[in-house]
């Protein structure tokens, strides 16, 4: 006879694999002004910024940016 907690093993396993996941997100804020607490954000790495960068990827159209400006933080990764 089979154990009850082992029977229970496999159920655990596939209700954990159903409950976990990722997703890819896209985050859009202002950076242009301050925020409630009047700090502005500070970028550090691979930002660049948007409208005077020519080996960006994102080329939006600058009329439909808020403030006319954006910046550009695109990473190239082999992993997907």
């Amino acid at each position: 006879m089979v154990p009850t907690s082992l029977i229970a093993i496999p159920w655990l396993y596939l209700y954990l694999i159903s409950i976990a996941g990722a997703v890819l997100v896209n985050v859009t804020l202002d950076d242009s002004t301050a925020d409630f607490t009047g700090e502005y954000i500070m970028y550090q790495g691979l930002w660049n910024n948007g409208a005077s960068c020519t080996a960006c990827t994102a080329t939006p159209d600058p009329g439909f940016m808020y403030n006319h400006s954006w910046k550009d933080g695109t990473v190239r990764s082999t992993a997907f």
